[in-house]
């Protein structure tokens, strides 16, 4: 049993409009609520325009069988850092150790690069196992109290309100530093001024 990351631009066209069609787009759309989530379109857009932006296909190969296990949303900061946008498994492939081992591919895929990711805090049991599940992985708290952008817009057309989420990372940053990667994070993945 081999486990790998693929980024999805190795794909022939073919191959890529049928795994986002059948496999990543129906994984994104029931894995996040709409308010943690992009339009698909906007997906879409990144992948044929934005250059920092990727999307990791998360395989398993199992003699001649290669099976979908879920995607990384992955955007490129800096030549220090990455953040995670989006980490989804298929559900069958979920609590099995799977989400570890591939957060360790991609921590051996990128040695010199810290990670990224947003969380939400500890208010239910579910984000609770979930931030433990990072602590696990070397992820620390950053910040208690990191807005993240509204991907939508309210009625009146101004942006949503902002969540409010934890921000983690694979290692410990000043608050210079700190302040810098969510600007990064707001001009360039949410296009949003804070």
């Amino acid at each position: 049993m081999n486990i790998k990351i693929i980024n999805h631009s190795s794909l022939g066209e073919a191959e890529q409009a049928k795994l986002l069609s059948q496999q990543i787009r129906p994984l994104y759309e029931t894995a996040f609520p709409k308010e943690e989530r992009r339009a698909w379109a906007d997906v879409l857009f990144l992948l044929d325009e934005e250059q920092n932006f990727s999307l990791q296909i998360l395989l398993l190969q199992e003699n001649a069988k290669t099976e979908f296990l879920g995607f990384i949303s992955l955007w490129d900061l800096s030549d220090e850092w990455l953040f995670v946008e989006h980490f989804a498994l298929l559900p069958e492939w979920r609590n099995n150790g799977f989400g570890a081992k591939l957060l360790n591919i991609l921590k051996e895929t990128y040695p010199s690069k810290a990670i990224l990711l947003e969380s939400e805090p500890p208010i239910s049991e579910v984000a609770t196992r979930r931030l433990n599940f990072y602590a696990r992985q070397g992820f620390s708290i950053l910040s208690t109290t990191y807005k993240q952008p509204s991907y939508y817009p309210n009625e009146e057309g101004d942006l949503s309100e902002p969540l409010s989420l934890y921000l983690l990372g694979t290692r410990a940053c000043s608050t210079d530093e700190l302040s810098q990667l969510i600007a990064k994070l707001y001009a360039l993945v949410y296009r949003a001024i804070k």
